[in-house]
């Protein structure tokens, strides 16, 4: 018997089942390959909103409104951050981009201080962007030729809030006060 005769012997409906079982297993693992894609595109995420932006491309931007994703409110709160009075040691780092109501933002900053008043003419329930940045800052004075020992550096967040119609609100907090 020669090694062709075994093949000859063999059942044509044996080579077709194996055929397809190949195929079943090729066909599968094609799904599986092309479902990981899938899934890997639908959860990606665009965190391009974290990278700081120079101030002179800021500008650049025009005035913007924070309507369309979390880009748009972080690059107005960089925009922000001259006006806080604050001298940072290195850039700040944003920690937080949420879009929530009013009302949960002053909750979260914790205003009104007590014995501050706040006036507020926007109701509680404005959908408003918080932009939260993390940074060692310390106070400068508002008065350039006032005579003033700037403190020391100290850890901190440095929040703005902003809404559709481009009213901002800035402060500092401790970051814990702000994260909670």
């Amino acid at each position: 018997m020669s090694g062709n005769s075994i093949a000859q012997k063999t059942n044509p409906a044996i080579i077709l089942a194996a055929g397809s079982v190949s195929m079943t297993w090729k066909s599968l693992f094609l799904t599986v390959i092309i479902l990981n894609l899938g899934a890997s595109c639908a959860v990606y995420q665009d965190n391009s909103y974290l990278t700081p932006i120079p101030m002179s491309t800021l500008h650049a931007y025009g005035e913007t409104r924070a309507v369309g994703g979390k880009l748009q409110p972080v690059n107005e709160a960089w925009l922000m951050l001259p006006a806080s009075r604050l001298e940072f040691r290195d850039t700040p780092r944003v920690i937080l981009v949420e879009e929530l109501a009013l009302e949960e933002a002053h909750q979260k900053v914790g205003i009104p201080r007590p014995g501050e008043y706040l006036f507020e003419d926007r109701p509680g329930s404005t959908r408003v962007w918080m932009v939260v940045f993390e940074a060692e800052a310390r106070l400068i004075p508002p008065d350039p030729e006032q005579t003033f020992t700037p403190g020391p550096f100290l850890p901190g967040c440095t929040y703005v809030i902003v809404d559709q119609e481009g009213r901002r609100e800035l402060g500092s907090r401790g970051c814990a006060d702000i994260l909670e």
